[in-house]
């Protein structure tokens, strides 16, 4: 199980930004981030695995748009939660 500050830096290093943008502005996107993954039906546990750490890396890039009105999450994101969210149920979509 990976930190909240662990995934930031995680994420951080991802997307090569370094330490140019504040943990603060990468937790406001990574909290919103998890919340769409825990109400897709993704466990806590799951959300936290380092297993997961790029799906909440390519949510974050999704959502940090400068651009209004231009943001949305991408197929790949809404895939991997849809898989995640499915985990191994034995059910096929």
């Amino acid at each position: 199980m990976l930190t909240n500050e662990e995934q930031i830096a995680q994420i951080k290093a991802a997307l090569g930004i370094g330490d140019g943008i504040p943990d603060a502005t990468i937790n406001v996107w990574l909290s919103d981030v998890k919340d769409y993954m825990l109400n897709a039906g993704v466990p806590n546990s799951v959300i936290n695995a380092q297993t997961t750490i790029g799906t909440l890396t390519r949510g974050v890039a999704d959502s940090w748009n400068y651009g209004a009105g231009n943001t949305g999450f991408s197929t790949l994101f809404k895939e991997r939660v849809a898989q995640l969210a499915l985990g191994n149920t034995g059910v096929n979509i």
